[in-house]
């Protein structure tokens, strides 16, 4: 997340401290620029304007932040809650029930699935009952704050940052947990839709010999 603050401090109105090369929010002041933009306490500071602020010295990092008033300084930050660690690769696996007309219930809503395919061209006369199973890789949704346009719906629980995008964890009303990768930064607690286009999905059929009727 990048910001820039202006206004009648002569800073960007934080305190903050240095711990393992790493400048810490530790508070903001209350009205401040920092405060207005959303900065919290424990956010990250990467990058002050133009220069890499990762290894800055504590007696450094005051003088870059501030300024005469009136002047801005541009600042990079890893909002609090975005771990950088590595993470085993997830694929996020669904089991629903089929009904009558082919579609596949799941906990948080329905799709139909290309049924030629899933049955390998032989489709059963009645598939109510049918169990099967849906997946689909973390990289192949994203995230849409339309409601209409996704999967499901939910809240962001967790956040990883990846370097170069960002993982999700996303909670359904019904406590379903999915998994998404995006390159674009939301925040913990955004309500999202999960969009997975139909071509991502793969759909199995599993316990073949056995049918809820």
């Amino acid at each position: 997340m990048q910001e820039s603050f202006d206004g009648e401090f002569s800073g960007i109105g934080v305190e903050f401290n240095v711990l393992r090369d790493t400048v810490i929010v530790v508070n903001t002041i209350a009205g401040g620029p920092a405060e207005r933009v959303g900065v919290r306490a424990n956010d990250r500071i990467v990058r002050i304007d133009t220069l890499d602020a990762v290894g800055m010295s504590r007696t450094d990092v005051p003088k870059h932040l501030r300024g005469k008033t009136g002047t801005k300084v541009g600042i990079d930050i890893k909002p609090q809650g975005i771990h950088v660690m590595p993470y085993n690769q997830n694929i996020n696996h669904y089991e629903g029930l089929m009904d009558a007309s082919g579609h596949v219930l799941f906990v948080d809503g329905s799709r139909k699935p290309d049924l030629t395919k899933l049955f390998s061209g032989k489709v059963p006369e009645n598939t109510e009952g049918i169990h099967v199973m849906a997946s689909f890789l973390p990289a192949d949704a994203n995230l849409s704050d339309d409601p209409a346009e996704g999967f499901v719906e939910g809240n962001i629980i967790s956040i990883i940052y990846k370097g170069d995008h960002y993982k999700y964890k996303i909670r359904s009303k019904n406590d379903v947990d999915y998994y998404v990768d995006d390159e674009w930064l939301w925040n913990m607690g955004d309500y999202v839709s999960v969009v997975v286009p139909d071509e991502k999905i793969t759909y199995e059929v599993i316990n073949k010999g056995a049918r809820d009727d």
